[in-house]
């Protein structure tokens, strides 16, 4: 999982319950450490396997245009607390070369089927239709990041009490989806 951070309050409700309970919330509970801050924060690796046909259909679409490109690996970022959570496309390697969202969001406005595709649901057309491409295409990526965080963390991620972050790396030549410790990650 990622580097969460609790206040100690919420901490203290957590290992009640976890006493209560003698389960999971025990075993994350046990990982924190007292910040400087006056939070609590823990790091709990994660890692998952994806195919694209586990995929939404507009991520699927996304995965094949980057496939098309050359794209083997991608970084994402992902946050969130409270009541959301959020992921962002950070960056796409194509052999040894890395492409900032920003630069293939980009490539991709330029390629026709970045265009808003029938593969798009019908709800979203109008919506993705009226971004200007390049804002469009940044979107597409978002939305893959949002569903490869999803694989990796479960549905409904950063939702709790409890602030997290992190970042991870999904391989498309094997499938891993591995999140990464804070020292290999990059600021977004």
């Amino acid at each position: 999982m990622p580097y969460f951070s609790i206040d100690e309050e919420t901490y203290d409700e957590w290992r009640e319950m976890a006493g209560d309970a003698g389960g999971d919330i025990a075993a994350q509970t046990a990982g924190f450490e007292h910040g400087t801050d006056g939070q609590m924060h823990s790091y709990q690796p994660a890692q998952a396997q994806f195919t694209p046909g586990q995929l939404d259909e507009v991520s699927q679409f996304v995965c094949e245009m980057l496939q098309g490109m050359g794209v083997i690996a991608v970084r994402c970022q992902y946050d969130g607390g409270g009541d959301e959570g959020f992921a962002y496309f950070g960056e796409a390697f194509v052999g040894s070369q890395s492409l900032s969202a920003q630069e293939l969001a980009a490539q991709l406005a330029d390629a026709e089927s970045a265009q808003t595709s029938p593969v798009i649901p019908e709800h979203l057309r109008s919506y993705y239709a009226n971004l200007p491409p390049v804002e469009r295409a940044k979107s597409y990526l978002d939305d893959f990041a949002n569903e490869l965080a999803t694989l990796l963390l479960g549905e409904g991620y950063g939702t709790g009490d409890y602030s997290m972050h992190g970042s991870f790396k999904a391989d498309f030549q094997t499938g891993e989806i591995m999140d990464e410790p804070e020292d290999e990650q990059e600021t977004k």
